[in-house]
């Protein structure tokens, strides 16, 4: 899976534009393999029976060894918990929900064109894992995402000569 995901990667570096269309259940490593590589990711609505989740609830209870009633409660009001496309939407994880699947095409289509558009004028960073951090700030969450990857890349930097041969 991890070659699959750095192929994805690469790709959308070197100007192939993709976008992810989840349609039923995008769970755990498939989706974080194969949809959050995409340039954009597209979702059906919750009424079309659309899970997107990291990890279910029961797994994050045994693994926190948290209440599974503390995680729901929690789920309500902090979208991280909480399974289902608009949950994501909210983090930024999904850049459109569709409500009528009958809309489908015309609406990826129209993501294509944007990708290209932005690649277009240099713009590559808005989109793809990166893009959705952008996003979950337009939106309202995911508010120290930047502030980590700044540190993580200055911790880096300080150590890195120790690790590539440059």
């Amino acid at each position: 899976t991890g070659g699959y995901q750095l192929a994805l990667a690469e790709a959308r570096q070197r100007g192939w534009s993709s976008v992810a269309y989840v349609i039923s259940r995008a769970i755990s490593g498939a989706f974080l393999c194969h949809g959050l590589q995409a340039d954009h990711i597209v979702a059906l609505g919750p009424e079309y029976n659309t899970m997107i989740h990291v990890m279910p609830i029961t797994s994050i209870s045994r693994i926190t060894k948290l209440d599974i009633e503390f995680l729901q409660e929690l789920s309500k009001s902090n979208p991280v918990f909480a399974p289902g496309p608009q949950f994501f939407y909210a983090l930024g994880g999904v850049n459109e929900m569709i409500d009528n699947h009958e809309d489908a095409r015309d609406i990826i289509i129209k993501h294509f064109e944007e990708i290209v558009a932005l690649k277009v004028k240099g713009e590559q960073d808005t989109l793809g894992p990166m893009g959705r951090g952008l996003l979950a700030l337009e939106r309202g969450s995911r508010n120290a995402r930047a502030a980590a990857i700044s540190t993580a890349a200055k911790e880096f930097a300080a150590v890195m000569d120790k690790y590539i041969d440059l």
